[in-house]
């Protein structure tokens, strides 16, 4: 379920990147103290009200967004009742019209199936067959794992060929026995585990299914670990029947950021598209991947193998697991 929306930079979650954690212990500092690749947060809760009163579906999606972000969270801070198949369920019917060109799907696949070579590949959040179905139309065999029924429906129905292998599940228990000689999870789609414990349950899980010297590959934005706590209320798109407004909060201090997409139409009434992310930094993922027993085999900054930096504002990572 890697998520994204209409271009590089209008993802659910991007924060702001004063500095970039290279994997080796470096750090810096663009000028004025900000990279430049990343939006600032509007530090002001639920921002532009003049917005939100200009109708009576716009102020019942301010009641809405009021009661997600305040009564409607629990103590912990995560968004109350969004479990494993809540961002699949709200996006599935938008996904492949929001987030087909999010990436290099070209450069995606060709790099996948050359880190394949003969083996069977498994894709943890295939989604929609963004990925899964170029990947397998290469002749490669696919199988991919998602936690939500409504998005392997979409597949499904994508897939006409039936050349991707679907299975439901969570990425920690549920994955297919293999052995795979890669899996992977992209476009932000690992950070979809909220705790620390679950991502290290998810490099365990790969681990085994891989067969010896396998690959594992993620592929993430490289946070700020010092970014200020921020929320913001944004417009993502205008027209003359239907407004998606983004709420969005983020706390660098639990690595936690959520939000809604909140869904106006002149004739549907407002449908909310929840999101919540977990994001470890590129020396944390080193980590947890050394914990599992895998080693760090490459890094670019894409798919298209730029070579990674200080400044990448991605990275694709990519662990070897024991011969």
């Amino acid at each position: 379920m890697s998520g994204a929306v209409d271009r590089a930079d209008d993802q659910p979650f991007r924060p702001p990147q004063a500095r970039h954690d290279t994997g080796t212990g470096g750090s810096r500092r663009g000028a004025c103290g900000r990279s430049r690749r990343c939006p600032r947060f509007d530090p002001r809760p639920l921002a532009h009200p003049t917005i939100l009163s200009e109708s009576g579906g716009l102020r019942e999606a301010h009641r809405r967004i009021v009661l997600a972000y305040s009564g409607e969270r629990a103590q912990d801070g995560v968004m109350r009742g969004y479990d494993d198949a809540s961002y699949g369920d709200g996006f599935a019917d938008v996904y492949d019209d929001w987030y087909h060109g999010i990436s290099d799907i070209g450069a995606t696949t060709n790099t996948l199936a050359d880190l394949a070579g003969d083996g069977p590949v498994l894709e943890l959040g295939v989604g929609t067959g963004r990925l899964a179905i170029p990947l397998a139309a290469t002749g490669v065999e696919v199988h991919g794992l998602d936690s939500s029924q409504a998005m392997l429906d979409r597949l499904a129905a994508n897939d006409s060929d039936c050349i991707v292998h679907p299975h439901l599940g969570s990425m920690i228990g549920d994955l297919p026995a293999g052995p795979f000689s890669l899996v992977f999870v992209a476009y932000n789609t690992f950070f979809n585990l909220l705790t620390e414990a679950d991502q290290q349950g998810c490099f365990a899980a790969v681990a085994a299914c891989l067969a010896p010297d396998g690959l594992f590959v993620i592929e993430a934005f490289v946070p700020d670990p010092a970014h200020d706590p921020a929320s913001a209320l944004t417009v993502r798109s205008l027209t003359v029947d239907r407004v998606v407004l983004s709420a969005s909060t983020s706390d660098p201090t639990t690595q936690r950021a959520e939000g809604q997409y909140i869904d106006i139409t002149e004739g549907g009434g407002v449908k909310l598209r929840p999101w919540s992310i977990r994001w470890a930094t590129v020396t944390q993922l080193d980590e947890m991947a050394a914990a599992a027993g895998f080693a760090l085999a490459k890094r670019w900054e894409s798919f298209d193998r730029s070579p990674f930096s200080p400044d990448s504002p991605r990275h694709v990572s990519v662990y070897r697991a024991p011969a």
